[in-house]
């Protein structure tokens, strides 16, 4: 039987969201991570007083929020709340819809404490919904296929599993063999002090260009270690890479062999790479510093670039808001004159939402796993317009 190994490509690929940071001063320990998705997409970390002590725009629209409002400093409720306030009165999340959906993500390394935060953040944000005349509710975040094969590979639950990815992402020089032995307090840590170190606002055809120049600079030192320690190093290192390649393929009964083979040329490696330190440690110290003033040189300038976008992004806040924030406005007044009325409507709304829909969708799925991949996108397309058109649960708008 084949194992199925995922590959270190597939890592990179989902290395892929933003580098928009905040920080402020820690008050507590960074101990749990959130993530939030409603069009806009950002990231919170929340310490142990369940205060903001830092954030990340994952995409454009996120640093477009953030371009106008700090959150440092302030509960996970509100900050989150005050996030898809924003995003309703700028459009990005359509009053006038009936068919909204936030998706939240918490994790944190107790269980128990990590459903608090979700149960309190949900009630929040729903009682917002309600309060000002929105058809949205909040769910769990979904996780996409990739995600969950490296979560079974890699035998860590997926909100570990997300953390890891993303302080890869920010700190490429760390190792991933590495990363997965540490507990989620130590990565929601070294995630905190990532957002701290790389603050600003940046859109992210900026953000691209960093990560892009950040791991080619990567990639430049270690062809320079490798032409100051020589042909056998390099070679070492091919030999490795080529067992690494065999994960993909090897079956369950040669795995235990070939993971052993990995151990001892890792070993090797690390033993001959010592040896080498010390035989070339001048010429082996001047690259590493050389390499830390380039890294410290390419974050300065990303830095300036950010300061100097901030405006631009600040000009988008303030035309989204005024093109949109009518909408938003005649919504909430709606709501409050109609408390009641609107009040039971969204109870009965987000009931059917919650329970009806979620368990159709869920049992088509099941379904869908089923069937023959040719026709997969046909009943995906169906079950799509079955829950936009439901008659059973279409909700028009009310007149105002």
């Amino acid at each position: 039987m084949k194992r199925r190994i995922t590959s270190p490509l597939l890592i990179i690929v989902l290395l892929i969201s933003g580098l928009t940071f905040g920080s402020c001063s820690v008050e507590g320990d960074a101990v749990t991570y959130i993530y939030l998705s409603l069009n806009p997409s950002v990231e919170f970390i929340v310490d142990t007083g369940g205060k903001v002590v830092s954030f990340n725009a994952v995409n454009d629209e996120g640093a477009v929020l953030f371009s106008d409002t700090s959150l440092e400093g302030v509960k996970i409720e509100t900050a989150i709340e005050q996030i898809v306030k924003l995003a309703g009165k700028c459009g990005y999340l359509n009053v006038e819809d009936t068919d909204n959906v936030v998706y939240l993500t918490v994790v944190n390394e107790d269980a128990e404490k990590m459903n608090s935060i979700y149960i309190r953040i949900k009630a929040r944000v729903e009682n917002f919904f309600k309060s000002n005349g929105i058809y949205a509710l909040m769910v769990q975040g979904q996780l996409s296929d990739e995600m969950l094969i490296l979560s079974e590979d890699y035998n860590v639950s997926t909100g570990h599993l997300r953390i890891m990815l993303k302080v890869l992402e920010l700190n490429p020089d760390l190792k991933f063999d590495y990363l997965i032995t540490l507990s989620i307090k130590d990565l929601v840590t070294t995630l905190h002090n990532s957002f701290k170190m790389m603050s600003g606002v940046c859109l992210k055809q900026d953000k691209d260009a960093y990560k892009l120049d950040r791991l080619n600079l990567k990639t430049g030192h270690e062809d320079n270690v490798k032409a100051l320690f020589g042909p056998a190093y390099t070679a070492l290192l091919a030999e490795l890479a080529l067992l690494e390649s065999q994960l993909k393929i090897v079956t369950e009964e040669e795995l235990g062999g070939l993971i052993n083979q990995l151990e001892l040329k890792k070993q090797e490696i690390e033993t001959l790479k010592a040896s080498l330190e010390v035989t070339y440690a001048t010429e082996f110290e001047a690259l590493k510093q050389n390499y830390e003033n380039d890294k410290r040189n390419l974050m300065n300038s990303f830095r300036v670039i950010c300061q100097n976008k901030k405006q631009d992004l600040l000009s988008t806040f303030n035309s989204r808001l005024s093109q949109n924030e009518d909408k938003f406005n005649i919504r909430k007044d709606y709501a409050e004159k109609r408390s009641n009325r609107f009040g039971s409507k969204y109870d009965q709304w987000l009931a059917l939402r919650e329970s009806d829909i979620f368990n159709f969708i869920k049992t088509k799925e099941d379904e869908i796993s089923s069937i023959n991949s040719e026709f997969e996108e046909d009943v995906r397309e169906a079950l799509f317009k079955a829950e936009k058109y439901s008659n059973l649960y279409d909700y028009e708008t009310e007149e105002i």
